[in-house]
């Protein structure tokens, strides 16, 4: 092999390593959309109430996270077609959000 070669695959190795780490201590199902962004998806009964919501604190059902959502970033919300919706919240808020339902 070429030292370029070489060079490609170890920084491969590198990546995949930092990659692998990075997601080992992240919040399980954390849905990041654009660059410090949080993606959180809602989907709902036809009767309006929430049926799954993720990032949810396990504490919290789902209705109860969405309302909380409403009332911590209500402009971050988006409706979809079909009985879904997205929040999308800055990193830095979720975070703070998540710290203040924490139990």
């Amino acid at each position: 092999m070429t030292q370029a070669t070489e060079s490609t695959m170890e920084l491969a190795e590198t990546n995949e390593a930092s990659a692998a780490a990075e997601a080992a201590t992240s919040r399980i199902g954390r849905g990041d959309g654009k660059l410090g962004e949080v993606i959180i998806h809602a989907r709902f009964h036809p009767t309006g109430l929430v049926n799954s919501i993720n990032q949810r604190p396990e504490h919290l059902s789902p209705q109860e996270w969405f309302d909380r959502l409403c009332r911590a970033a209500p402009l971050a919300y988006q409706p979809l077609a079909g009985g879904r919706g997205v929040f999308r919240i800055k990193s830095d808020i979720f975070d703070a959000i998540w710290k203040e339902n924490a139990v």
